[in-house]
Formats: structure tokens, C-alpha cells, sequence
């Protein structure tokens, strides 16, 4: 039998290099994260349905007026959102970075998105980052 010997500097050296195998595999998996989670945000929720035509919000002394052009159908509590004007799901996105090793990251770039993801005491969660990184199941 022969011996085999294992280069530590290598094998390190292959974990740092976002070009290499390891940086092509991390970044395969995690442009499949990303068109998973905008998947579930395409995907029609079963919540509220809001018909087109003019909507207004009293707050306070503020009154706020909009024309909604077509209907929608929003997201229950517990579902991915529902996506309605597309800014979060063209702001879903991928990056890798180069820390200590090759680190993969799935980003939803709108600051409304981390609410989305956890919920706040207003909202139910409607999570869609966390279901794409475990396949599409609720988390």
C-alpha cells in the first residue's frame, strides 16, 4: 500500500479561494437558496385579497392615499410573502466573501425584509429566507 500525503497549506489554501472547487461549490448552493427563496415569494399567498382601486390610511392628523392598479393576493401568517410590487424579490441576491474561509451569503438587500423573515408584535412572521435554506419546509 502507498502512503499518502496530505498538504495542510493546500487544502487550507483551497478553502479561501472563491474560484476554486470548494468556492464553486459554496456558491452553487447558494444560488440555489436564492432562486428558491424568490420561488416562494412568487409563489400566491392565501391571505387577504386586495381589489384594485383607491386605498387610504388614517394616522394620527396624516391621511395616506394610494391607487392600487391590479389586485393581489397577500400572504396568511406563516407563509413566504406574497410579492406585490417585485422590490423584494429583485432585492434577494447572493455574495460570497472571504473571511477566515469562503463564506456564502443569501440576501434579501430591503430594509423591510428582516420583519418579513421574523415578524414583528404587529406581524405575523412570513418567512422565506429560512424555508429556502432548508429546502422549501417550514422552519
Amino acid at each position: 500500500m502507498g502512503n499518502v500525503q496530505l498538504n495542510d497549506d493546500v487544502i487550507e489554501a483551497m478553502f479561501r479561494d472563491p474560484a476554486g472547487p470548494v468556492g464553486r461549490i459554496i456558491e452553487k448552493k447558494c444560488i440555489a437558496v436564492e432562486t428558491l427563496a424568490k420561488i416562494l415569494v412568487v409563489t400566491p399567498g392565501s391571505g387577504r385579497m386586495y381589489q384594485a382601486g383607491p386605498y387610504f390610511l388614517r394616522r394620527g392628523d396624516k391621511v395616506y392615499h394610494w391607487v392600487r392598479t391590479t389586485a393581489h393576493q397577500a400572504s396568511a401568517p406563516g407563509e413566504p410573502p406574497s410579492s406585490d410590487t417585485g422590490r423584494l424579490l429583485t432585492a434577494i441576491t447572493h455574495r460570497m466573501d472571504v473571511e477566515d474561509k469562503i463564506v456564502g451569503r443569501v440576501v434579501a438587500n430591503v430594509n423591510y425584509a428582516l420583519y418579513l423573515e421574523l415578524g414583528t408584535r404587529y406581524m405575523e412572521p412570513r418567512p422565506f429566507l429560512r424555508p429556502a435554506l432548508s429546502g422549501g419546509m417550514k422552519s
